[in-house]
């Protein structure tokens, strides 16, 4: 009785063989191997930018859609919204040029050039005509945790599946060349 041994490179191996009309040898296959996982980990990447945008900056731009505030006089400070020890949306709105376009800022000392970026004592809100764009863009459906583990599962599944029906399909085009 045999014992095969699986082991992870065995999984993201593609075994070169002998054509008769093109040249697929182990140089080839460790390439088409690794565009492959390149791909995988371009998708899984994708994914958790996908999650963290609608938990981090999602969750305070539907905290001030919450509050309703779609106007300078109904405008929440970070406090009011209770990020204001998030670090992570502190972090978003200093430098995350995506959050900015989807929602406004006022702040009474500081001449109209200056507001670029928000200060400790901005006060947020998301005018009426940027609401439905917000509310689309980090609408707290889909990109949760369970879909980007299904997402991982699945995305390795068809790398393995594609790296293992490489072979066969190099051999019915073979055949048919």
């Amino acid at each position: 009785m045999s014992t095969a041994t699986l082991s992870l490179a065995s999984i993201f191996t593609i075994e070169a063989g002998n054509y008769e009309h093109f040249q697929f040898d182990a140089q080839s296959a460790t390439f088409l191997r690794n565009v492959i996982l390149a791909m995988c980990v371009g998708i899984l990447f994708a994914a958790l930018c996908t999650m963290y945008q609608r938990y981090v900056p999602g969750s305070f731009i539907r905290a001030i859609l919450r509050a309703e505030a779609n106007t300078p006089e109904t405008a929440k400070s970070l406090a009011e919204l209770g990020f204001e020890k998030n670090i992570f949306v502190r972090m978003e709105l200093r430098f995350g040029t995506l959050l900015l376009k989807h929602l406004a800022f006022c702040e009474e000392e500081r001449g109209e050039e200056e507001k670029k970026r928000p200060t400790e004592s901005a006060r947020f809100y998301i005018p009426e005509k940027l609401k439905y764009r917000a509310e689309l863009r980090y609408e707290t459906k889909g990109s949760g945790p369970v879909q980007l583990i299904f997402t991982v599962v699945l995305t390795f599944a068809i790398a393995i599946l594609l790296i293992k029906v490489i072979p066969i399909l190099l051999s019915f085009l073979d055949a048919i060349l």
